[in-house]
């Protein structure tokens, strides 16, 4: 499987660099250090106790998942293959599972239901409620795909590397809920 993501990447190296471009902010709202910035600002400003558990469990949720990385040990396509070229701020780090996938699997959607969980109205035929549900999970989709293309087009990760850390976020989303 390596060695076909890795023909498509040599192949397409040209084209994707445009699609990756335009896609690279994806990189830097998913980024760890920006997520950890956004909870620390959403802390001061909004509820606070929903911003500091969504931290806590975020950065244990990291934790794991450099833990892991450093278990699989599976390199990026630009490290097996010295014509894929990766245009984005890679750091030399492994890659399974994927942080990014992880932060938009896990953090942003744990924050939107814990505070749709606590203000939410009780009102069935809300349509306004309904419109604004949909809005943000479009975005939270939207800012996924957007990343999982960045990812994977861009030499930067593997397919199973991205999909992998998408799991383990849906998986300690469910247990975050659950046990909430």
């Amino acid at each position: 499987m390596q060695r076909w993501h890795n023909e498509i990447l040599v192949n397409n190296n040209e084209f994707l660099h445009f699609i990756c471009w335009v896609i690279d902010s994806c990189n830097f709202l998913f980024s760890v250090q920006f997520t950890f910035g956004m909870l620390l600002v959403l802390q001061m400003f909004t509820d606070s106790l929903i911003a500091f558990k969504t931290g806590l469990l975020s950065s244990f949720g990291v934790f794991f998942v450099y833990f892991m990385a450093m278990l699989f040990k599976d390199g990026r396509p630009f490290w097996v293959q010295a014509e894929v070229r990766a245009y984005s701020n890679c750091l030399y780090s492994f890659a399974s599972p994927d942080s990014r996938q992880f932060i938009a699997t896990f953090v942003w959607p744990y924050y939107f239901m814990q505070l749709r969980l606590k203000y939410a109205t009780s009102s069935k035929t809300s349509t306004g409620s309904k419109c604004l549900n949909g809005t943000i999970i479009g975005f939270i989709v939207f800012f996924m795909i957007l990343n999982y293309i960045n990812g994977v087009f861009n030499g930067v990760s593997y397919l199973y590397q991205t999909l992998f850390g998408n799991f383990y976020g849906f998986c300690y989303l469910i247990m975050c809920m659950v046990f909430d």
